[in-house]
């Protein structure tokens, strides 16, 4: 039987594989556009759309608002499957969010404008798909200045609809939206959007911008101008800031191979489609992975593959643990390959199977703990319910922005530094499989890419940057961080010293740079 909730989505795949599930039709969609019908069971047309070609690739097409008659084309970034359809705000973003404070400071959202112009946000509404989109609007006078930051306090928000605003608190659960309304008070379609994180007490997560990675994650602390503890009205003057680095677990993922191919190899075929993820544990202290006494504790991983510590799991300061995607108690001499070709050392635990297969193309790996955390969003405010919230995580793709491994031979991916973030690109690095150990990576080394010396000439700017020989370097810059947008200033390959870069390019009041370390290239 196949429903659709109120307010709800139901997504189809039309892929011409109907036997992978009731979600996936028998036919696909042409490329070059056409028209798409829904009947009912007595074959009368419910509703038909035009699918037109879209002028993106990866692209789509879609109402706009939703179950409007107007139909509008969608950039990559713009597709919403099963959320509601939206078109970007050209130099507006949301940028930071506390929504379980347990002081004072209330709920907060923080908007950051990088364009030139000033955007009056006044009247604009507050909500989420699951309830209403529109459950709160912004008061008169809502403007973000060029550049600036503003700092959307709860007590600020004027209710839509009593029912309406209660349903969101209980609810929000999914995605918050800030949508544009016109001056008829009409929904434009154009909306600024935040996926919503679990989150401890007084815990915010933000907005960030690394090595082309542009996501949300828990923030180490809040950045709102004003403290969280000092009362309700100070911290409404809060006029909000830069997001700091994201929070990190002491359990962190330090190594994946995806999909072993045997083939051209001297390996054995037994290892043939092994994959594994080691976990390394960074903090001081010893971790408790399961307890099977109190089960008020737990790690598992997820995404693209799931795997739930369920037996007594400890893992002590330093050490690494391996989950396999076989069962290691009924196929030791998969394990024992593992040992022979690979080196695993006897003393390393291994643990599987994980469910699910790592997708050779691009994936999403989360190592999450099952911990207290805020059940209501602060409706209530000491109510409590154990939940999952990620510790650390990697989205892994085969474009540019990744090392790419050599076309032979059997390689993973190893995590460079162990206490930087790890869903970064550059923090990553492929070499020979070495599970169990924690192995140096050929890759660019950790004190090269770094800008040494900075200094004002006549015409411009000179940067010093320290380079590994054979690495090549992109230099880039940006007039307002946050922006999402970084230049290219520069393509150089290391010398192995200091590489000057002249940038003669015009700027205003503020310039920031970074250096991005691509591969390794090969001597003739």
């Amino acid at each position: 039987m196949s429903f659709v909730g109120p307010k709800s989505w139901v997504v189809f795949r039309a892929d011409g594989e109907p036997q992978r599930g009731s979600d996936h039709l028998n036919f696909r969609l042409s490329s070059k556009g056409e028209t798409l019908r829904i009947y009912s069971d007595s074959l009368n047309v419910i509703d038909e759309i035009l699918v037109a070609e879209s002028f993106v690739q990866g692209g789509s097409n879609g109402r706009l608002p939703d179950g409007e008659d107007r139909l509008v084309s969608f950039d990559v970034v713009e597709t919403s499957k099963g959320i509601p359809n939206h078109t970007q705000i050209e130099g507006l973003q949301i940028n930071e969010l506390l929504l379980t404070p347990r002081t004072p400071s209330g709920r907060a959202i923080e908007v950051l404008n990088f364009g030139a112009n000033p955007v009056d946000i006044s009247g604009w509404a507050i909500g989420s798909e699951r309830s209403s989109l529109d459950a709160f609007r912004l008061p008169a006078g809502t403007v973000v200045g060029p550049g600036q930051f503003h700092v959307l306090h709860e007590a600020f928000w004027l209710p839509s609809d009593i029912i309406r605003s209660r349903d969101w608190q209980i609810s929000l659960t999914e995605r918050i939206y800030i949508s544009e309304i016109d001056s008829q008070g009409i929904p434009t379609g154009r909306r600024l959007s935040a996926p919503v994180l679990p989150t401890h007490w007084n815990e915010s997560f933000g907005k960030f911008d690394l090595s082309h990675v542009d996501e949300f994650a828990r923030l180490q602390s809040a950045t709102f101008g004003k403290s969280l503890t000092e009362s309700l009205e100070t911290f409404q003057l809060s006029a909000g800031g830069q997001n700091v680095i994201p929070s990190m677990g002491p359990l962190v993922i330090s190594e994946l191979l995806i999909d072993t191919k045997t083939g051209a190899t001297l390996l054995p075929s037994i290892l043939d489609g092994v994959e594994f993820i080691e976990v390394y544990n960074r903090s001081n202290e010893s971790v408790i992975l399961s307890d099977t006494v109190r089960n008020l504790r737990g790690w598992r991983l997820a995404g693209g593959v799931s795997y739930h510590f369920k037996s007594d799991v400890e893992l002590e300061p330093g050490q690494v643990l391996l989950v396999v995607n076989y069962d290691p108690s009924k196929e030791p001499m998969i394990t024992g390959a593992l040992q022979q070709s690979w080196g695993l050392p006897l003393m390393v635990s291994v643990y599987g199977p994980f469910k699910g297969r790592l997708d050779n193309g691009g994936d999403l790996v989360r190592l999450q703990e099952l911990v207290m955390l805020p059940n209501s969003m602060g409706l209530e405010h000491n109510a409590e319910s154990l939940g999952w919230v990620d510790e650390d995580r990697i989205e892994y793709a085969s474009d540019v922005s990744w090392v790419t491994p050599l076309q032979s031979g059997v390689f993973s991916l190893h995590r460079l530094d162990q206490d930087s973030y790890g869903n970064v690109s550059l923090n990553w690095g492929f070499n020979s499989p070495s599970p169990g150990q924690l192995s140096e990576v050929t890759h660019p080394k950790q004190n090269s890419g770094f800008i040494q010396g900075l200094s004002l000439v006549e015409g411009g700017i000179v940067l010093e940057i320290a380079t590994q020989v054979g690495v090549r370097y992109t230099v880039q810059h940006t007039d307002a961080l946050n922006r999402g947008h970084w230049n290219d200033l520069r393509t150089l390959t290391g010398t192995g010293d200091s590489d000057v870069v002249f940038d003669a390019s015009p700027y205003q009041d503020t310039r920031f740079y970074r250096v991005i370390a691509e591969q390794s290239i090969s001597p003739d």
